[in-house]
């Protein structure tokens, strides 16, 4: 069984020092229950690390999931934009071809 004071001595070790005991194997001032309670920390500093790198890249990959919806929606707006701009210069040709004819028209007029 682990003592309190055991388990309060290992938490406040630094990461070097558990690789540095773990690594001593045998050898280590920790032994046991100790030992083994000392691999967990690390195993579970380790999957803290892990879970935490996961969590940061699903944020930047929500973000940029944002950023392309954004785009997008600038994309389909600026089609938009294109589209009415279109029909716009063809009804503007289609007023001027009007218009030329008219002119021609009443020019050959007696």
């Amino acid at each position: 069984m682990l003592s309190d004071h055991s388990r309060q001595t290992i938490d406040a070790l630094p990461r070097e020092e558990l690789l540095v005991e773990i690594n001593k194997g045998s050898r280590s001032r920790f032994q046991g229950d100790s030992f083994a309670y000392l691999k967990t920390r690390q195993a579970l500093l380790e999957k803290h690390d892990h879970d935490k790198h996961i969590e940061q890249q699903l944020s930047i990959d929500a973000s940029a999931n944002q950023i392309a919806n954004e785009a997008n929606e600038i994309a389909r707006n600026a089609n938009t934009t294109s589209s009415k701009a279109y029909r716009m210069s063809l009804f503007s040709v289609v007023v001027a071809i009007v218009a030329a004819l008219i002119a021609l028209l009443s020019r050959h007029e007696p």
